[in-house]
């Protein structure tokens, strides 16, 4: 019997033996998986997240470029407007030149049609101002030179000049200031 004991020990730590390697031998072979695994699994994960971040980045650049086209369309059509106003304006502008070199009485109506802030402007910084003088500084905002103004207004020169001082006097500016600039510069602010 003893005999019998020490065979069934015998087995039993065989056995035990047994057991542990193969445990062990399961161990390596999941260690040996989990890497590979975690390698496919990250890896697919990459190329995933690659694959999303290059298509937003695509559509977004595919939408700048729309946007870009738009954006040159709508310039190029503005410039267009501008380039027909401008001779427009022109014309209107010529019309009106020739309308004070001719004395005309419609001129400072057409220029209150054309340049409407200039006369608002005026009368807000000196409210008793006159027909004629709205007029003669309408001329001077044209640009008109002192002796152009004599000439087709039918005065002599020294009353133009007299005439801007006054006008000086009457919108307080000093001796200093350029009355043509400020003219100018009413519409500008």
């Amino acid at each position: 019997m003893d005999y019998y004991i020490k065979l069934k020990d015998s087995l039993a730590s065989t056995h035990k033996e047994i057991e542990l390697s193969i445990n062990r031998i399961k161990e390596k072979k999941t260690k040996e998986k989990d890497p590979k695994r975690t390698a496919i699994l990250q890896g697919s994960i990459v190329g995933f997240v690659s694959v999303v971040i290059f298509t937003y980045l695509y559509h977004q650049n595919k939408k700048k470029k729309k946007l870009i086209l738009e954006s040159k369309e709508i310039i190029s059509q503005k410039e267009n407007e501008t380039k027909i106003l401008e001779q427009r304006i022109s014309g209107v502008h010529e019309d009106l030149i020739q309308l004070a070199k001719t004395n005309d009485i419609m001129f400072l109506e057409k220029f209150h049609e054309v340049y409407p802030n200039v006369s608002q402007k005026l009368l807000e910084l000196s409210p008793d101002l006159s027909k004629a003088t709205l007029i003669f500084c309408a001329l001077i905002w044209l640009g008109f030179s002192s002796k152009d103004i004599a000439k087709f207004t039918f005065m002599q020169h020294r009353s133009v000049q007299i005439k801007k001082s006054r006008l000086r006097k009457k919108l307080n500016l000093g001796s200093d200031v350029d009355l043509y600039h400020f003219l100018k510069s009413l519409v500008e602010n």
